[in-house]
């Protein structure tokens, strides 16, 4: 009975030690399937083929296992160098055993003596020294980043927060996807301007914006955006044997890796002061407003009338005859109670007659204006704008056709002279002074119109011997 129980006790404890041995080899560990050897000048050195690809001795200090060993997994090595020169190794054996030599030499400054010197030993030295200038080497990670330095967020005028284009790429994966977080009623549109869902999945490069609506954001608020990337990335790992005087081995193992990126985009909502935005008015206090209100308090308002108001030379609300007295064409007007001058400035009232009056031949208070309408004396006022066709004006005389003459002139072509005496000057029939001989002559004593006498009397004889003639003519043909 005890030797029944003893051996069931064991067997137990059999089953839970390979239940505990099978969990780990399917979880973690590997084989070493076979083991076979690459000789080269004189040197023979192990190749291990194992249950997850080639595997390389990390420990040259050490024996190597044998084939059938079994590995337990102890870390990921994190090293650029050691992954450069493992994406080197291939299946050939010659190609196997450089990269081998290298890392050693690499990992730590060993090189079998009969590789030194060699093409083999030679080419492995320098891929240990090529590994040493890649030890932040990852060209197979699995990652997402942006295509662009900077997003930004900016308030569009269709009414929308809205962010420039964004644009993702990934490495070691073909797409990734977008979930967006933080705001209400956004809205994410790809480049060919279609709305698509939050999570949507993406291929690398597409661009996409987000958008938010003006009135969903009325305080300071943040946008996330997470990108995710899933894919294929080459880790290397380490497996231990579980006796310590054996090798450790490397193997290069692809595994699925994910990647994620988040960009907080955070907002500060506008206050639309003085703003026309989206087909509304916001006055200066950034609340909405009509039209004749933003235009009042917002617009440059110089010398405009906007609704019932009225605004200045300085853009300030005033009373209309402020307004008109500024902002109108106010040259020579009267505005109100208020006079203008010529040169558009106030002045009183005199001044502004004489400036802006048509003062042309004009006098305007004690002040006289000539022909040019420039202030003169009385004389020349009167010479210059007074109708002075035969006039005397002062001392000077003016003909019949207004201009200053002689005495003389002025009394031929003004006074009625012919045939007169006007002072001491004789006047003939012609209105010209003339000698006192001459004036008698023409004047006093008619003299006959004798040319147009003898031609009428000629005419009248000759249509009376006509009509003689005719009388005559006409009784003979009667008597017959």
């Amino acid at each position: 009975m005890k030797k029944a129980l003893k051996t069931f006790v064991m067997l137990i404890a059999i089953a839970i030690i390979a239940g505990s041995a099978s969990t780990v080899r399917a979880d973690s560990g590997l084989t070493l399937t076979q083991k076979t050897y690459v000789t080269y000048n004189g040197r023979t050195e192990a190749k291990f083929y194992t249950s997850r690809g080639y595997g390389y001795c990390i420990t040259p200090e050490r024996t190597g296992a044998g084939q059938g060993h079994y590995f337990s997994y102890s870390y990921e090595e994190k090293d650029g160098g050691l992954l450069y020169l493992l994406e080197k190794g291939a299946s050939d054996d010659k190609t196997y055993l450089i990269t081998q030599l290298a890392i050693w030499k690499y990992r730590s400054n060993f090189m079998p003596a009969a590789f030194v010197g060699t093409s083999y030993g030679n080419t492995a030295a320098n891929w240990a020294n090529e590994a040493k200038n890649h030890t932040s080497y990852s060209s197979s990670a699995v990652k997402v980043s942006l295509n662009q330095t900077d997003v930004k967020v900016s308030l569009t005028n269709n009414g929308y927060y809205q962010t420039n284009y964004i644009s993702a790429k990934t490495t070691g994966s073909s797409t990734y996807t977008i979930n967006v977080s933080g705001v209400n009623n956004y809205q994410i549109i790809n480049a060919s301007g279609k709305t698509i869902s939050n999570g949507a999945t993406l291929n690398s490069g597409d661009k996409f914006y987000i958008r938010v609506p003006y009135a969903s954001l009325t305080t300071k608020s943040t946008i996330k955006v997470v990108f995710n990337t899933n894919g294929t990335e080459k880790i290397i790992k380490r497996y231990s044997p579980n006796n310590s005087k054996l090798q450790d081995i490397v193997v290069l193992e692809k595994t699925n890796k994910s990647s994620s990126l988040t960009v907080n985009l955070v907002v500060t909502p506008t206050k639309k002061v003085c703003e026309y935005y989206n087909g509304k008015y916001y006055d200066k206090n950034g609340k909405e407003t009509t039209k004749v209100v933003y235009q009042q308090q917002c617009e440059k308002n110089i010398c405009k009338k906007v609704g019932d108001k009225y605004f200045d030379k300085n853009g300030k609300e005033t009373n209309e005859i402020t307004y008109k007295q500024q902002c109108e064409n106010n040259i020579c007007k009267k505005v109100g109670d208020k006079y203008f001058d010529k040169n558009g400035k106030e002045t009183d009232e005199i001044t502004y007659k004489q400036q802006c009056d048509s003062n042309i031949c004009k006098k305007v208070g004690n002040k006289y204006f000539d022909k040019n309408g420039k202030e003169t004396n009385e004389i020349t006022y009167r010479q210059q704008c007074d109708t002075n066709i035969c006039k005397i004006v002062g001392d000077k005389y003016f003909g019949q056709d207004g201009k200053e003459t002689d005495e003389t002139t002025y009394r031929q072509q003004c006074d009625t002279n012919i045939c007169k005496v006007v002072g001491d000057k004789y006047f003939g029939k012609d209105g010209l002074e003339v000698t006192y001989s001459v004036y008698k002559a023409e004047c006093d004593v008619p003299v006959p119109d004798t040319g147009v006498s003898a031609t009428k009397s000629i005419i009248s004889i000759i249509f009376g011997v006509l009509v003689i003639a005719g009388t005559i003519v006409g009784i003979k043909k009667y008597n017959k």
